[in-house]
């Protein structure tokens, strides 16, 4: 749902409704899931967005369609950071999500532990 809230977001604003490049990568290890979307289209400064909260449900009683993208981002993901103007780039979004634990990692912390 990131993912996708991130992608609308790169054709609707970065491109405006136009074509446009988009790079997706992915990275994943034991720990968490990286993901990385770099776009070329209008620069975005997500400014006080990633630190301002959201009350959801004042935002659907007054029946505003559109702009919680971020706000899903941030409730869905453990990090979200924008990065602008690389090399390859004009904006970059990064998103981290921790991954839980699996059953043997927890069996294996536990041995040796005192009980």
């Amino acid at each position: 749902v990131a993912v996708d809230e991130a992608l609308a977001n790169v054709v609707e604003h970065a491109y405006q409704g136009g074509e446009g490049e988009v790079t997706i990568g992915f990275e994943v290890d034991d720990a968490s899931l990286r993901v990385q979307i770099r776009d070329k289209g209008v620069r975005f400064n997500p400014g006080d967005r990633l630190s301002t909260e959201i009350d959801i449900h004042e935002h659907i009683r007054q029946g505003l369609k559109g702009g919680l993208g971020l706000f899903l981002m941030r409730r869905i993901m453990d990090e979200v950071h924008f990065n602008h103007d690389g090399p390859e780039f004009v904006n970059e979004l990064v998103m981290v999500k921790n991954l839980p634990e699996t059953d043997a990692e927890l069996k294996e912390g536990s041995e040796g532990s005192p009980k």
